[in-house]
Formats: structure tokens, C-alpha cells, sequence
């Protein structure tokens, strides 16, 4: 089982995030794996979006 697998599992709800951005290595795992998570039917309804650089749009912020 890797790190993020654990994390993952094993998660507690955070309502505060450190400002160091996250590698890309972990990002594209976490993605990967929600390719494995349960919905309705198998339809995976979800959108995921990833941001790169804080966005200063409240507009923009809060669609997603």
C-alpha cells in the first residue's frame, strides 16, 4: 500500500491547508486513483480540477 493509498483510507477531515504547493507526482496518483472510486452504476459523475498557482477570481474560486 503506497503513502497516499494509506492517507487516503485513513484520512481525517481538515478544514485548514498548509500554503506549500503539492508535487505533481502526488497529484497525478490522487488522480489516478479516483479512477477507482465507487459511484452510482460505475457513472463516475465527478469533474476534478487541479490549480497550479492561487487564483485571486473570488468568482473563479468558488465554482469549484
Amino acid at each position: 500500500m503506497s503513502d497516499l493509498d494509506r492517507a487516503l483510507l485513513e484520512r481525517d477531515s481538515v478544514r485548514k491547508f498548509l500554503p506549500l504547493p503539492v508535487p505533481r507526482e502526488v497529484v497525478d496518483e490522487a488522480l489516478a486513483l479516483t479512477q477507482h472510486a465507487p459511484s452510482n452504476s460505475n457513472f463516475q459523475p465527478w469533474r476534478l480540477a487541479t490549480e497550479q498557482q492561487q487564483c485571486a477570481d473570488p468568482t473563479t474560486r468558488s465554482s469549484f
